[in-house]
């Protein structure tokens, strides 16, 4: 396998991996490997082998499938350590330390980005460099490292500035802006992403671009600017689904339902966060997908769905205990309590309750505390116990508005004023009274904003995916008038050479073959001259029938030969006096109107645009056939008149022969067609077509108005300049 096989193999599996083609990427890698394999080429096996790697890797992240990191590893696994050096050495690492990052088995990852960073430094290898750093820092994102994380993507950063290295730096501001919205430090983001995102456009890089996009999501609704997150979430999601990126495609959904519940649209909520579940459940991270059952239960809850949010969060507390993720174990608790609340299930309320206030003690203030509070309250009430129900109703109102649960706050608000009523203390349920009203009216004002809000959102959504969607046709649209315009043009050059061919043909055909016909003819008259006089009648009559044949072969030859030279030479139309052209005509056909005693009138002619020689032939053409289709002992009489109209002149030949049926109106101007026999009309069969041709040639057209024998009108036109 040559050199530039062995590149096209490399390049086409690269070039279809950057686009995110796993599968023409993986066809050609493969093809790379079997090849170099058959040919037992050491280096190039190990480059496949890398990079069949790293597709499977790449391709397990983006669907959540753990089979690939598998054939991964098993891949490399087969790699002889003490074969590999320089660039394969890296990238070894690399790759290996990718499959481990998403595997989760951070010591290893942390190992061979480690290991790559070493012999990349000590090769002096800048790009791998950066890879290594960026390998180094994914692995201190996930360990929560955040600053050191940042530290060490800086460093890259200083890299890839001084070697303008655009590709490395957009992956670093994505590094980058990954921690800090980790780290919740969403200041930071913007610049990166609106970077990377122009980075990424420019370079063609779509998975860069789908994360800066979302990420200008995230930064855009961490300030509650809803109404620039949107599209940003909704163009990523896009993008991700497009090229099969399952685990951004389910990270935008949930942003997206997130932001509609923020909206009070509980139904756009749901539909994002249940397409998750449905699709994409594989892909997610357990925290992940604790906070999406939790997220959906909360949804169902304010809809009044019971069981639906018990199911929800009896799968958040599910989760949460299976990875030991006790702040959500807490919460699924504390809301399990509150629907068994709601349900009057007492008992079961209280066992929920004190599991959770177990695991609330050592947290401090967190959302769960705040909901517990709430339900220990309506358990003492229950109980009978007013003044421990007040006590942590208002325990509940001061956690509440530390975690800024508003809904919980004013719930703790309502109950207080109620309790109170019921002990007939009205000033204490009028005051609480008040300060309920006061914020429900707030929050049902910011309620009412948001849902307005996102009408707007779906009115300027709506509007631009009509945009969108006349755009698309329209694109559709031209693609289409492009492609049948290349198919015309094509067929336009496909005809023009076979007109050319044609031309060719029928003129070498024509030219060529007079000569062996000259010859026939001279030698058929030697042997009439020599063995005539002693030739019986039949011998003169076979002599004939040959001579015969010649003279019409002869006609027809010269009559192909002017059809396939029609327009040759003058190309260009000019001011032709159609007078002068008829009085040529007359002359070149003086001897064949004395004959037949033929009477002719003319009117005026107009000067008209057209070649001389072309109308000359058209005339001479026409006024023959006037004089050939006679009736029997008739004169012949042919009328030459003219019409102008406002774009066009319309010139017409009116003779008195034996006229034509209707239905051959349109047949006469085809090649070689006759309809009379040879032994009644002499021809060819090519004068009328060679006046059709004329008039193309000259940007009119020819026709015929007739009756059997009532003569025929034969009209050409003439365009007038424009």
């Amino acid at each position: 396998m040559n050199v530039a096989t062995i590149n096209t193999y490399l390049s086409d599996a690269k070039s279809a991996f950057f686009k995110k083609d796993f599968e023409s990427s993986l066809k050609s890698a493969e093809t790379l490997l079997s090849t170099a394999e058959v040919e037992n080429s050491p280096l190039n096996i190990i480059t496949a082998k890398i990079f069949i790697a790293k597709i499977y890797s790449t391709k397990g992240r983006y669907i959540g499938d753990l089979e690939y990191f598998t054939k991964a590893l098993e891949l490399l696994e087969s790699i002889d350590n003490q074969s590999l050096s320089g660039k394969n050495q890296i990238d070894f690492y690399l790759v290996r330390s990718d499959v481990y990052l998403n595997i989760d088995d951070l010591d290893q990852a942390d190992r061979y980005a480690g290991l790559a960073l070493e012999y990349s430094e000590k090769k002096e290898n800048v790009q791998s460099e950066i890879q290594s750093l960026i390998a180094k820092s994914e692995v201190l994102i996930k360990r929560n490292k955040f600053i050191d994380a940042q530290k060490l993507a800086r460093k890259g950063l200083t890299l890839a500035n001084e070697n303008n290295d655009r590709f490395s730096k957009a992956n670093v501001y994505n590094l980058l802006s990954k921690s800090y919205i980790k780290s919740q430090g969403y200041n930071e983001i913007l610049n990166y992403s609106e970077e990377v995102l122009e980075i990424s456009q420019l370079t063609g890089d779509v998975e860069q671009e789908i994360i800066a996009r979302s990420n200008l999501g995230v930064y855009y609704a961490a300030r509650l600017d809803y109404k620039s997150a949107i599209p940003y979430f909704f163009s990523s999601l896009e993008k991700s689904e497009a090229i099969q990126f399952d685990r951004q495609t389910a990270q935008n959904l949930i942003n997206l339902g997130t932001i509609y519940a923020r909206l009070f649209n509980p139904k756009e909520a749901l539909s994002k966060y249940e397409a998750v579940v449905e699709k994409y459940d594989r892909v997610l991270i357990d925290t992940t997908k604790t906070i999406l059952y939790n997220n959906i239960g909360n949804i169902y809850f304010e809809e009044k769905s019971l069981n639906q949010s018990k199911k929800y969060f009896q799968k958040t507390f599910d989760l949460a205990v299976k990875i030991h993720y006790s702040e959500m174990v807490a919460l699924a608790l504390a809301h399990l309590a509150k629907i068994s609340c709601e349900q009057d299930r007492y008992e079961d309320a209280a066992k929920l309750a004190d599991r959770a206030n177990e695991l609330l003690e050592d947290m401090g203030d967190v959302n769960a505390k705040s909901i517990n509070l709430l339900n220990f309250a309506k358990l003492a009430h229950h109980s009978g116990d007013f003044e421990t129900a007040i006590l942590h109703l208002k325990a509940g109102i001061e956690t509440s508005k530390k975690v800024r649960n508003e809904e919980n706050e004013i719930a703790c608000y309502q109950l207080l004023s109620e309790f109170f009523q019921e002990k007939k203390q009205f000033e204490n349920a009028f005051h609480f009274q008040k300060l309920y009203a006061e914020k429900q009216e707030d929050y049902l004002k910011k309620q009412r904003n948001r849902q307005i809000l996102d009408q707007e959102i779906k009115f300027v959504t709506k509007e631009k995916e009509q945009q969108i969607d006349a755009l698309k046709k329209e694109n559709q649209l031209q693609a289409m008038l492009l492609e049948k315009q290349e198919e015309v043009e094509k067929a336009n050059k496909q005809l023009t050479q076979a007109n050319e061919e044609l031309k060719q043909f029928a003129y070498v055909a024509s030219h060529d073959l007079k000569e062996p016909l000259r010859m026939i003819g001279s030698y058929t008259q030697i042997i009439n001259r020599k063995f005539g006089k002693d030739a019986n009648e039949d011998e003169q009559s076979y002599f004939n029938y040959v001579t015969d044949g010649v003279d019409r072969m002869n006609n027809l030859l010269d009559g192909l030969l002017k059809y396939a030279t029609v327009g040759r030479g003058e190309q260009l139309l000019k001011p032709v006096n159609l007078n002068d052209s008829l009085i040529i005509c007359q002359s070149n056909l003086r001897l064949l109107i004395a004959e037949n005693q033929a009477e002719i009138i003319s009117d005026e002619l107009p000067i008209i645009n057209g070649i001389p020689s072309l109308i000359s032939q058209l005339f001479q053409n026409l006024i023959s056939n006037a004089l050939k289709f006679q009736k029997e002992n008739n004169t012949p009489k042919i009328i030459i008149s003219s019409e102008e109209k406002e774009h066009e002149y319309i010139i017409s030949i009116k003779d008195n022969g034996i006229g034509i049926k209707r239905e051959y109106k349109d047949r006469i101007f085809v090649i070689f067609q006759r309809l009379h026999a040879r032994t009644e009309y002499a021809g060819t069969g090519i004068g009328l077509a060679l006046c059709y041709k004329i008039m193309q040639r000259m940007g009119g057209k020819i026709w015929v108005e007739s009756e059997l024998g009532e003569g025929a009108t034969f009209y050409f036109n003439f365009p007038k300049e424009t």
